[in-house]
């Protein structure tokens, strides 16, 4: 069964055996994971975004009604 920590295990070993720079770089890119927050963000962000523009008409329409039934329903409280 392929596993990415075993992966990790065998490159960082054989960096290891190269030399011990070789292995603090893999060892540095391999722990890197401060841009991940970020990539996962601007993925939700630019889903959402798709989502509202492929259902825009239907999300303004909604909104349409919603705020006239609102407006007939409060006429008569202001009377």
């Amino acid at each position: 069964m392929f596993c990415l920590k075993n992966v990790k295990d065998r490159v960082l070993d054989m960096a290891h055996k190269k030399g011990r720079c070789a292995y603090n770089i893999v060892q540095q890119f391999t722990d890197d994971t401060k841009a991940m927050g970020t990539i996962e963000v601007v993925l939700i962000v630019a889903v959402l975004v798709a989502l509202a523009l492929l259902f825009k008409d239907f999300i303004t329409g909604f909104a349409g009604d919603i705020f006239a039934e609102i407006k007939n329903n409060t006429s008569g409280i202001f009377k």
